[in-house]
């Protein structure tokens, strides 16, 4: 199969209006930023912060130290920063 744009072999399918077309990785980087789209993997990198990043929790303001403590966690958001502390 090759890419709609430059012949080149395609990596996706994306829907176009009615059709399909199928776009090498170039071609859609192209393609999604001018839909303003992000390639997903991207896209959760830059939402996930990587575990033990923070000190405090910008939401509810917990710390890995009141977690322990209490064995609560202080909001949903908690897991994201710290991930699961033992």
């Amino acid at each position: 199969m090759e890419c709609a744009y430059c012949a080149r072999r395609a990596w996706v399918r994306v829907r176009a209006g009615l059709g399909t077309l199928a776009l090498c990785e170039s071609c859609f980087g192209g393609w999604a930023r001018r839909r303003g789209q992000a390639f997903v993997p991207q896209w959760l990198n830059a939402l996930k912060p990587s575990a033990h990043s923070h000190t405090t929790c910008p939401f509810c303001k917990a710390t890995p130290e009141t977690i322990r403590q209490t064995g609560l966690y202080g909001c949903c958001f908690c897991y994201l920063f710290f991930g699961v502390l033992e």
